[in-house]
């Protein structure tokens, strides 16, 4: 009987790094960008550094200070992210971080990743809590929190608000008590799950605020590659866009304290057709513009009760 002869293992294909004793952050940093530049990813070099950043466990601006050999799990590390970045996957889900108002916020591909356009709605917001309550403790409600980037932001910001987080997804709901617990506003921050105000039948609310999703149906397949491996429920506002922000308008009036406002995030466009519609109980103040000059939150007043002077 012939003798049998071992079949040669296969060997897993090894990024050009690993090969190569000795690399150094400037080794891995040239590489890395060359190849995420190679694939048109945005700010290579940049994200060549938070990717490295990361797997270092440091900032950013330490990097350049660190002249010695990289450890080759880390050189694994980083090229394994570098290969998951240059194929569409957002950076904020390779790092499990995202960067909203000065805070770092926990976050996973199974939460809308915080955008800085969302950054102004928070502002106006917090304009209104200003201008209307001027320290008087109030109550803030955030629906479709997502990873509660909006509600974390607001309570560590105003410390006389109590705010309600709301998301119909219990991966967000748990991200968002991550993110308050380690921004220290979870004494402030209840986060519940549940579909817009099916869970306060008689709550009344200084503030309502959303970031609700207003992509349009038929624009789901256009959108970039990094996007559409968010939820797509985070994204898709139906045929215009508008499903779930009428479905917020319609139903916040009765949810409304006195004095209070009701603000919503919109897509570029959508100011127009809002402008057309009336809801009960609210009447439109403005549109507030982002740095593109875009309209980008709409914010309500109740139509009925007369706002508290401002002081």
């Amino acid at each position: 009987m012939p003798r049998s002869r071992a079949l040669p293992l296969r060997r897993q294909a090894v990024h050009p790094a690993v090969k190569r004793a000795g690399r150094t952050t400037t080794d891995l940093l040239r590489e890395g960008a060359r190849r995420l530049a190679a694939s048109s990813v945005d700010s290579p070099r940049l994200t060549a550094e938070l990717i490295l950043s990361h797997c270092l466990s440091v900032d950013r601006a330490r990097l350049y200070l660190e002249h010695g050999e990289i450890p080759p799990s880390r050189v694994r590390q980083f090229c394994a992210l570098v290969r998951k970045r240059a194929s569409g996957i957002p950076l904020q889900y390779l790092t499990g971080t995202a960067d909203f108002l000065g805070l770092r916020l926990a976050v996973t591909p199974r939460v809308f990743i915080p955008r800085p356009e969302t950054e102004f709605l928070v502002a106006e917001a917090s304009r209104i809590v200003q201008e209307r309550f001027n320290g008087r403790p109030v109550r803030m409600l955030d629906i479709a929190t997502g990873s509660g980037a909006v509600a974390v932001a607001l309570a560590a910001m105003h410390p006389e608000a109590q705010v309600t987080a709301t998301d119909i997804s219990a991966a967000a709901v748990r991200c968002c008590r991550r993110n308050a617990a380690q921004t220290g506003v979870a004494d402030r921050v209840r986060c519940v799950r549940c579909d817009l105000f099916r869970k306060f039948p008689g709550g009344r609310f200084s503030i309502i605020v959303s970031n609700p999703p207003y992509v349009p149906s038929a624009d789901m397949p256009g959108l970039p590659v990094e996007v559409k491996h968010e939820p797509a429920r985070a994204l898709d506002g139906g045929p215009d866009g508008l499903a779930a922000i009428r479905a917020i308008l319609f139903r916040a009036a009765s949810h409304l304290a006195e004095g209070g406002a009701v603000l919503v995030e919109i897509g570029d466009g959508q100011a127009s057709l809002l402008r057309k519609e009336t809801f009960p109980g609210l009447m439109l103040d403005r549109f507030a513009k982002d740095a593109a000059g875009i309209e980008r939150v709409a914010v309500f007043s109740s139509s009925r009760i007369k706002a508290p002077p401002q002081s």
